[in-house]
């Protein structure tokens, strides 16, 4: 039996304690960082493949002006390319914000575990 809370960046319940058996008290569990790490390795996966592509399309921006000159249509759509990816970063970034606030939520309620007002 455990104490948990819902994950919205994750969709996930998160354990934060459980009582063992023997001893009826709460422990923390020891998964406890899980989410946090899951989220970290997918930001670390999605960046390895993102990083590139955001400095192809930085490259293609930058070589657009030179050749078609500031403001014009095929700069305007590397703009557009380079948005795509930079909002996609900031998704990954969000979650992995809020992973880390859920997580950091999690731990202050199982310090406070067997704690009066």
């Amino acid at each position: 039996m455990g104490l948990s809370f819902f994950d919205t960046a994750t969709g996930t319940n998160v354990l934060i304690a459980e009582i063992k058996a023997a001893s009826d008290s709460l422990s923390r569990p020891t998964s406890s960082s899980t989410t946090l790490r899951a989220t970290e390795e997918v930001f670390a996966q999605k960046m390895t493949t993102l990083a590139p592509a955001l400095e192809q399309a930085e490259a293609n921006f930058v070589e657009a002006g030179l050749q078609h000159g500031l403001g014009s249509a095929e700069q305007a759509a590397e703009v557009a390319a380079l948005r795509v990816i930079e909002a996609e970063i900031d998704q990954y970034r969000r979650a992995l914000r809020a992973a880390e606030a859920n997580w950091q939520k999690a731990n202050e309620a199982a310090k406070n575990c067997g704690r009066g007002p």
